[in-house]
């Protein structure tokens, strides 16, 4: 198993925040390659603001690699 993977709705602007506790570049990839108006990354809190739509998508695709994926 890769890594386990946060992510937490009703964020900032109704975001879903997706958070790991070390970094794993395969699930920033994947986070990456959604359109840029539709992620951001927080510096303060380590932590991606996804918009709701692609939420469920990231999700699926961070299983697809291995990652642990917990919908809170």
């Amino acid at each position: 198993m890769r890594s386990t993977i946060l992510l937490e709705r009703g964020g900032r602007h109704d975001d879903v925040t997706i958070s790991m506790r070390y970094y794993d570049s395969h699930a920033v990839k994947i986070i990456r390659e959604l359109p840029g108006w539709a992620r951001h990354f927080d510096a303060e809190t380590k932590a991606w603001r996804v918009h709701p739509q692609y939420a469920a998508g990231v999700a699926a695709a961070l299983r697809r690699i291995g990652c642990a994926v917990v919908d809170k």
